[in-house]
């Protein structure tokens, strides 16, 4: 039978998938960009995802959406829940099987790929949720296409070494807490927090992130079984500033063969970054940083299989007068309050001002096109942040001015620092085609006024 697809968001939704490993033990390994990761008060790990927001710039709840990419080393059973946080909310999925070839992310838009595995029901999916079971559920062998994608819960699917698999979970009715989604491989299982919204407000724990290693007899397994699957590469290195040779918040990304999807790792708090690629033989890696010129280089692995190699860069210093963009500086719709996902950015920003200690900087804030916002009464019981009423420029400039003040409170002199909200005057697309266009034009940018010491040192670079 010929599926529908469901409306999905975007190719880069689908890029940022979180990636879990299903190991050669049958355990189950959430890949980490850090040394850590996050556990609430019952052990889950939690993820976040980013909201998204419509054109009047106010979250629309009905469109999130989360990714999962699952990689199997080991033959084994898959089985899931997924179970909303709040009783009131309701979520389907679409679990996919990657078909070994192209580009997954690309392909899936155009609807090139259908589900394996489906559901579109929301009726009494609160409590018990929805996902795949052994004890009950869908045995996927009609070709009622009605049935198929109104069942909660369908039958396990039984995965081969090499298999990769990817699940989108989509928000569908209420407020949009998250979710709590469990995974379940043969006797094993671990429990995952996807979370975002004002709801979500308990202290987080951290905790070691694993990293998986791959014997080189498996390997050898795995090139007969699945060759698109058998390069792998352990990269790792420390990222310091040129001149002065201390070390460097910064994000590595790289790209993995012609046309494939983008990955990224960032550095510890020492400037040191580790990556886990694989599939390929060549790819092209990037390293950025806040106030720095970025630097790419292009890499072909000497051998097939596993390869370790060490890779250090050494950023060189943005001038006077040029200007960065703060990509990954998140407000919610409508407010001038952060996300939980800017800290690491406006981290990245502080430790830039604190090793460059006489420069100074500009921020500017940047919207898609004019209008105005209204103020939200659900959000009355929170900080004046959240109560924004006004037109877009006046928000560009709180929130420039919100980047400013998280940066003198964190220690930089304030006369270090100026805050302007451009509005609309400087939009990178004046007439936005597309999601991507909107959110380039909505941006913090940072202009270098004065760098200080360091000035000189980079003209001779």
């Amino acid at each position: 039978m010929v599926l529908a697809q469901p409306k999905l968001n975007t190719i880069d939704d689908c890029i940022q998938a979180k990636e879990i490993i299903i190991d050669f033990e049958g355990g189950i390994v959430l890949l980490s960009n850090n040394d850590f990761l996050l556990t609430d008060n019952s052990e889950n790990l939690v993820v976040y995802y980013p909201e998204k927001e419509n054109h009047q710039g106010i979250t629309a709840a009905k469109e999130q959406s989360i990714w999962y990419k699952i990689d199997v080393w080991n033959d084994c059973e898959i089985t899931f829940n997924i179970i909303p946080q709040q009783p009131t909310d309701r979520y389907n999925f679409f679990f996919y099987k990657h078909p070994g070839n192209g580009s997954f992310c690309e392909d899936v838009i155009p609807k090139k790929i259908i589900p394996i595995r489906a559901n579109l029901l929301k009726d009494n999916t609160g409590k018990e949720g929805t996902g795949l079971s052994d004890n009950f559920g869908y045995s996927d062998t009609t070709d009622n296409r009605k049935v198929f994608y109104h069942t909660a819960y369908h039958h396990p699917v039984h995965a081969k070494m090499g298999d990769v698999f990817y699940l989108n979970v989509h928000h569908m009715h209420g407020d949009d807490c998250g979710h709590f989604f469990k995974l379940n491989v043969n006797s094993n299982s671990k429990s995952f927090r996807a979370a975002h919204r004002t709801c979500f407000t308990e202290p987080l724990t951290k905790i070691k992130a694993k990293i998986p290693v791959i014997k080189p007899d498996t390997i050898k397994k795995i090139k007969r079984e699945n060759p698109t699957l058998t390069s792998t590469l352990q990269l790792s290195g420390t990222v310091t500033d040129s001149i002065k040779k201390s070390t460097l918040q910064a994000e590595i990304t790289w790209k993995q063969g012609k046309n494939e999807k983008e990955f990224s790792a960032k550095t510890n708090e020492s400037g040191h970054y580790s990556a886990f690629m694989m599939g390929q033989m060549f790819y092209e890696i990037t390293c950025t940083a806040v106030g720095y010129k970025s630097k790419t280089f292009k890499l072909m692995k000497q051998t097939f299989g596993t390869e370790s190699r060490q890779i250090d860069f050494q950023l060189v210093p943005l001038k006077a007068g040029e200007h960065f963009v703060l990509r990954n500086i998140y407000f919610h719709g409508g407010t001038y309050a952060f996300k939980t996902e800017s800290y690491y950015e406006l981290q990245n920003l502080l430790n830039f001002l604190k090793i460059n200690e006489k420069s100074k900087i500009e921020i500017q804030g940047h919207t898609n096109g004019k209008g105005n916002i209204k103020r939200k009464s659900s959000r009355a019981h929170l900080g004046e942040e959240w109560n924004f009423q006004g037109n877009e420029k006046k928000l560009s400039k709180l929130r420039a001015e919100a980047v400013k003040r998280y940066l003198i409170k964190q220690g930089i002199e304030e006369t270090r620092l100026t805050a302007k909200g451009l509005g609309d005057q400087q939009m990178l697309y004046s007439h936005p085609k597309n999601r991507y266009q909107k959110d380039m034009n909505k941006r913090v940018e940072i202009v270098l006024l004065s760098t200080g010491s360091s000035e000189s040192a980079a003209e001779n670079q």
